[in-house]
């Protein structure tokens, strides 16, 4: 009996502290308490509570008006890092997984803040046609990836798997990214109405003729004059896989669907860098590599 009574009861699991409480209040003093002792059990060595998601970050189950200032994405294995403000609208809960999964917006806020654009716009304008022909076309797309990566200071990782070129740790989602000349804006910098995208090419080998279960939840699309982020529950519906090629398409999704990361207006002051040339670059590279093979004196 005496053990009962000094029993604490069970921590409570995170669906069931915003059940309990209905009222705005109510909802941030529970956000409050799970994470103060979320923080204190890592400070004394303890575990992560049952039900701190891996993103954790307010949601709204009973007190739909309620978070105007606790809006914090906050990483169990560093509680002390507080991230970036979120509006209350950003974030959904998925109560099959208890996974936070972000919203369109929170994506496009995420590229749009940790990407150094000036300096992407100016490797795309420098890089240029010179890789178009079919020989060097992989090269620019995987310089274009990449650089993501690098202009992000690689908090954006790229990763390079089929459907997915990207991971993003912070949100915990993969990302797919598409770049032609004037997927969203005509060469003169106008918005376009519809945009279509090729999302997947098989090089002629098409069976299913459906979108792999594990691509990326998001695809960011990059032209020449912007880039924009969409969901792919939008893709599967404008999909089109009627296509004898292997190439699956969503076409003509209306541009309301995209959340703009960047627009004409906002990439500013780009620039051709001179006497940077890949081709000659990558050639100097492939014979260093071949001298190595040389016999030495």
């Amino acid at each position: 009996m005496m053990l009962a009574a000094t029993m604490k009861p069970p921590q409570p699991h995170t669906a069931d502290l915003f059940a309990e409480t209905a009222s705005a209040d109510g909802c941030s003093r529970a956000l409050r308490r799970k994470y103060e002792n979320h923080t204190k059990s890592k400070k004394t060595g303890g575990s992560t509570p049952s039900g701190f998601p891996g993103l954790f970050s307010p949601i709204t189950l009973s007190c739909p008006t309620a978070y105007s200032s606790l809006y914090e994405v906050m990483i169990p294995e560093e509680p002390s890092r507080i991230r970036h403000p979120l509006p209350a609208a950003y974030t959904t809960f998925d109560h099959n997984s208890r996974n936070l999964m972000p919203t369109l917006q929170q994506v496009a806020d995420y590229f749009r803040n940790h990407v150094d654009w000036v300096a992407f716009y100016s490797a795309v304008d420098t890089i240029g046609d010179t890789l178009n022909d079919l020989k060097n076309r992989f090269d620019k797309s995987d310089l274009l990836e990449l650089a993501i990566e690098v202009f992000s200071h690689r908090e954006i990782r790229h990763v390079n798997q089929t459907g997915r070129d990207f991971f993003i740790k912070e949100l915990n989602i993969y990302c797919e990214m598409k770049f032609q000349k004037t997927l969203l804006y005509s060469t003169n910098g106008q918005q376009k109405e519809t945009t279509t995208l090729t999302l997947v090419n098989t090089m002629g080998r098409n069976d299913n003729r459906q979108l792999p279960k594990d691509y990326a939840d998001f695809l960011l699309a990059v032209d020449l004059n912007g880039c924009a982020v969409v969901e792919k529950k939008v893709l599967i519906k404008f999909l089109d896989n009627t296509s004898d090629t292997g190439q699956i398409k969503a076409k003509n999704i209306p541009k309301n669907f995209f959340a703009n990361v960047q627009s004409p207006e906002d990439i500013g002051a780009r620039r051709q860098v001179q006497g940077l040339n890949y081709s000659q670059e990558k050639r100097g590279l492939q014979i260093r590599f071949l001298e190595q093979f040389l016999p030495t004196c």
